[in-house]
């Protein structure tokens, strides 16, 4: 996860990687609905609000939403 990170945020090479699969495949196992990635949002942001401000954090709190929505409609699309 934090290879995942650095490679949006800070463009760091070393994540190979493939988030989009690896959450198709766990919804198949346990519901990801908007509930689920709602939370995470809520978590994820709070945690960056609590440790990081400026620029890059607001970015990853950008990013991370961006990213929950895409999955979900993938998920919501199989």
């Amino acid at each position: 996860m934090y290879a995942f990170w650095a490679g949006i945020l800070l463009g760091e090479t070393g994540f190979s990687g493939n988030p989009m699969r690896k959450h198709l495949a766990l919804s198949q196992i346990t519901p990801m609905t908007e509930v689920e990635f709602s939370e995470w949002l809520f978590l994820f942001n709070q945690t960056v609000d609590s440790l990081f401000e400026g620029n890059t954090a607001e970015e990853a709190k950008t990013r991370a939403q961006n990213i929950a929505n895409l999955m979900l409609h993938k998920i919501q699309n199989l």
